[in-house]
């Protein structure tokens, strides 16, 4: 009969009162927008066949910066966090997953008692002195009718899925924040550069000018028109040396050192640009990012756990049996003598307790409807990123024609001024203007090529990691 009955409550666990998380639908754009002054201003997307490229920065073909990735991967403060996160999920899981399986403890122990007489009147003759010694198994089974201890099961197993998936995310944020400091990093070398070759041109154009002045051939106003250019190019180098060293701060920082010098490699502009993004990049791409898939792995969760609050309002049905030996002499506890058992089953079940399994029911559905709308939050904010980064890589590429056509004609400009300056047609005003008008075009076209890479940098992102280039 007792076999009956354990069959039948092993029979009804397979209850389960959580609702079936379903398929979120969230209306996909038609595609992405790639320039918003075209009349159609969306690719044509086909079905998804690509998958994250684990190691786009490589495409940069930049061995220094692959040095520093891998460096970053393995020091980084932040992802030691997230990898020792992940671990404590996982143990908790553990924790609650042992729950459905029974629990089995082993007791013994061994005593030795002065009876009082005063309390006790003894016969005469008799001992007061009393052993007891005793050793068993004790079992405990909490059979799972309704469900209640899977659904915390699962919940802490996909809360572990979504901690791994959050230290992924901060696998790709690290290697992106590397790749766009050293980028940044390079920029500045690149302005220090032709910031310095300008203060050597602006100096001899200043020791020109001294010389002219002394010969009486122009005025003192020239002068100090070139040594205020001399001042505007120190003060230019000075504050790129303030962000250089920060950017190597930074950069330091996010690869595990303490601040200090970071060893360069290639040259912003002699960095390869990867291949033209594919048009028939698919939008169900996004699906590999890791915070969608951690927000998915949480509404999962939440849903588990209303099916356990909901367990909570039946029986808890537990099953509880002993094996062991007790015995006043130590040399008959392994005798059949000396054996005991016993087994037996209880059934708890709340009859008032002030409405705290209803809140705890609302608290779980609560929980389950922020987990809804952020999980559709964080995939409108995918396609907005995206986005985002497309537009921007694309005109980025566009300015930067633009930039390098506005320098080369400021280049023809200066030496134009240069020779009618030389010739006596024009003053040195006209020569000066034309210096800083090609100064910062120079230095513009830097900052167009470092917005190229990290538009594309953050589309890399965006995308969970990029796209396979074949």
């Amino acid at each position: 009969m007792y076999y009956l009955i354990i069959a039948l409550l092993l029979l009804f666990g397979s209850c389960n009162m959580a609702p079936t998380t379903r398929e979120i639908d969230i209306p996909l754009p038609e595609g992405w927008r790639k320039d918003v002054n075209e009349p159609s201003p969306f690719i044509e997307l086909k079905e998804a066949t690509a998958y994250a490229n684990v190691s786009w920065w490589k495409q940069f073909n930049d061995p220094v910066l692959n040095d520093l990735i891998a460096e970053a991967l393995e020091n980084n403060k932040e992802l030691a966090v997230a990898a020792w996160r992940v671990a404590e999920f996982n143990a908790i899981f553990q924790f609650v997953f042992g729950n459905l399986f029974p629990q089995v403890t082993g007791e013994g122990s061994g005593n030795r008692q002065y009876i009082s007489i005063a309390e006790n009147p003894l016969p005469c003759g008799a001992s007061r002195y009393f052993k007891t010694y005793s050793l068993s198994l004790n079992g405990f089974f909490q059979v799972d009718v309704w469900g209640r201890l899977r659904n915390q099961a699962s919940a802490a197993f996909h809360e572990f899925l979504a901690q791994e998936d959050a230290r992924r995310f901060v696998v790709i944020t690290v290697m992106s924040d590397v790749a766009s400091s050293y980028v940044q990093l390079r920029k500045y070398d690149k302005q220090l550069l032709i910031s310095k070759k300008t203060l050597e041109s602006r100096e001899k154009a200043l020791e020109l000018a001294e010389i002219r002045y002394e010969n009486g051939y122009t005025s003192e106003l020239e002068v100090k028109q070139a040594a205020s250019a001399v001042t505007g190019a120190q003060a230019a180098i000075t504050r790129l040396k303030v962000l250089d060293a920060q950017e190597e701060n930074l950069l330091s920082v996010l690869i595990g050192r303490n601040p200090g010098p970071i060893v360069r490699g290639r040259e912003i502009d002699e960095l390869r640009m990867p291949p033209s993004i594919p048009v028939d990049l698919p939008s169900s791409i996004i699906g590999q990012r890791p915070d969608i898939l951690q927000a998915e792995q949480n509404l999962i969760a939440a849903d588990d756990l209303i099916g356990a609050a909901r367990a909570a309002f039946f029986p808890e049905i537990s099953l509880t049996g002993m094996l062991g030996t007790i015995s006043p002499k130590f040399s008959q506890l392994f005798t059949n003598e000396a054996a005991t058992w016993n087994y037996g089953g209880s059934f708890l079940q709340t009859v008032f307790d002030g409405g705290r399994l209803i809140a705890q029911l609302d608290t779980a559905e609560a929980v389950k409807w922020e987990a809804f709308y952020n999980y559709e939050q964080v995939i409108q904010n995918a396609f907005r990123e995206v986005n985002d980064a497309l537009i921007a890589h694309q005109l980025s590429r566009e300015l930067l024609v633009i930039e390098i056509d506005r320098m080369n004609v400021y280049q023809d400009y200066l030496e134009l001024a240069r020779l009618q300056y030389t010739n006596g047609q024009v003053d040195y005003l006209n020569v000066l203007d034309a210096e800083r008008n090609l100064f910062t075009a120079q230095l513009d076209v830097v900052q167009a090529e470092t917005d190229t890479f990290l538009s594309l940098i953050n589309l890399y992102t965006a995308l969970g990691g990029g796209w396979v280039v074949e």
